[in-house]
């Protein structure tokens, strides 16, 4: 009974271990790039001095990036590969060892291999060695001198493939499908599944490109003096402001991918969740901010001046300010303004004072009602009251007081809007019939919006579901009819 119990237990190590790659493989990011990333957002000076000292010497470059910032990977919301893990677990089952080994730092490894129970042994680069290619092939021929599987992704992974028993790849490049094992069987492929295109575009939010038509507003209440060349302008400036807005929320969603994948429904963006790469996500904003520049610099100086502002202040609320509670939304709310001032700029028309206040506590209040969802929601999934929100300055308490910053900010938005419809030097509003119109119209809205919102029904961006909302859209239409007949454009 004894040696039979011997007999089992030592069957499993006869067999040849299944190896699995880390980045893009088991993972389906590359946690090297994300390192760095997170090291040029929290410590950009530092990652300089980083990157000079170890320029040439990737194992020591890894090693100092973990320390810097390898805290900050949270490895229990990675986008791991389900096919993979399937692959690992059916091989442990008929017997085979696993193990994870892999060119990222082998702090790092041993910390996501200890989150499976279905992994045997880890191992990873360290100060001396970057476990990679040929090196990573060597080791393994090394420590399993009988064989042994490998699933990798790479280029980089061919030289394991060739030394394996039996190789399988993960999405992998076209090079690997002329490569076989070591007996002489081709790779065989677990994974298929790439972001491509379909990635890209979500990741563009070519959806948000809705809150440019702010850009449209000032056009709109001087319509009678717009001429033929301007309507050109305006739609070149339009799209110029989407290419920038596409690059900053691309820029966005890099910055905040470690919070995203805490978040319900934000894990499941291209970055979050593996689909799109890192150098991909930079090669998009630098493209895009290139872009931008040239179209609105076409239009005129003024225009490009203004998206040079909203470029920056966009970067201040992606770095910083998005985590400073109060000064977030009031960033979010001068976005807004910053949408409409482009319009003028392109037909140098500037922004009425009192037009600019109405905009800001509008936007504010809308803001306001993005947080105080995004509070009750994470409420609903931890009610641990004593942390912050993954990436905002809000705990998990403060729903009271910004359902009453969101109800003070409603108020001041119609005090605005009444303000400038009475005391604006050309209002968009000049008879007291309309003014009365639109007000009856903007406060049955904006209750309602916060309405929704203390019960639940609302989803994170007030703005897109207003553009999905039917009454919203008949109420803005309306709104709309009542401005262009007070400026007789549907009459003339």
């Amino acid at each position: 009974m004894v040696m039979d119990s011997l007999v089992q237990t030592q069957t499993p190590l006869a067999k040849m271990p299944l190896v699995l790659d880390l980045d893009g493989t088991f993972i389906r990011n590359d946690l090297s790039h994300e390192l760095l990333l997170l090291a040029v957002c929290y410590h950009p000076l530092a990652t300089l001095l980083i990157l000079f000292k170890y320029l040439g010497q990737k194992q020591r470059l890894k090693a100092a990036l973990f320390d810097l910032v390898g805290h900050r990977i949270n490895v229990a919301t990675l986008p791991y590969n389900d096919a993979v893990i399937a692959q690992a677990k059916a091989a442990k089952a008929q017997g085979q060892a696993v193990i994870l080994c892999s060119g990222s730092d082998e702090r790092l490894v041993r910390k996501i291999a200890s989150q499976f129970k279905f992994i045997d042994d880890s191992f990873g680069s360290t100060q001396d060695v970057n476990l990679t290619s040929a090196r990573k092939a060597a080791f393994l021929k090394s420590h399993y001198p009988k064989g042994f599987d490998y699933v990798g992704n790479a280029r980089a992974d061919i030289a394991v493939w060739q030394d394996s028993q039996n190789a399988f790849a993960v999405n992998p490049p076209k090079s690997a499908h002329r490569v076989t094992s070591k007996i002489g069987t081709p790779v065989q492929i677990i994974d298929k599944s790439q972001g491509g295109l379909k990635a890209v575009i979500k990741a563009l939010r070519l959806h948000q490109w809705v809150k440019n038509l702010l850009l449209f507003l000032i056009p709109i209440l001087i319509i009678d003096r717009i001429s033929v060349t301007d309507y050109g302008a305006l739609l070149l400036g339009f799209l110029a402001m989407g290419v920038l807005a596409s690059a900053t929320y691309v820029l966005n969603d890099l910055v905040d991918i470690q919070h995203d994948r805490a978040h319900s429904r934000k894990k499941f963006r291209p970055f979050a969740s593996g689909a799109l790469p890192v150098p991909a996500g930079v090669l998009i904003v630098m493209m895009g901010l290139a872009l931008a520049a040239v179209m609105a610099w076409s239009i005129n100086a003024a225009f490009f001046a203004v998206l040079c502002l909203y470029l920056v202040l966009t970067l201040a609320y992606s770095f910083y300010i998005k985590r400073v509670a109060i000064f977030d939304v009031l960033t979010l709310a001068n976005l807004f303004l910053i949408r409409v001032a482009a319009g003028g700029a392109i037909l140098s028309e500037p922004v009425s004072p009192w037009l600019a206040c109405f905009i800001v506590a509008l936007f504010l209040s809308l803001s306001l009602v993005k947080r105080y969802t995004e509070v009750n929601k994470q409420v609903a999934i931890d009610s641990n009251t004593s942390e912050l929100i993954p990436g905002r300055g809000y705990r998990r308490t403060d729903g009271p007081i910004i359902l009453g910053f969101g109800i003070m900010s409603l108020a001041m938005t119609l005090v605005a809007f009444s303000l400038y419809g009475l005391i604006a030097e050309n209002p968009a509003l000049t008879s007291p019939y309309g003014l009365f119109a639109v007000g009856i119209i903007l406060t049955f809205w904006m209750m309602r919006m916060w309405l929704l919102t203390y019960r639940g029904e609302m989803n994170d961006d007030p703005v897109l579901f207003a553009i999905k909302d039917p009454l919203s859209l008949v109420l803005g239409l309306l709104s709309v009819i009542i401005v262009l007949v007070e400026k007789g454009a549907l009459l003339s």
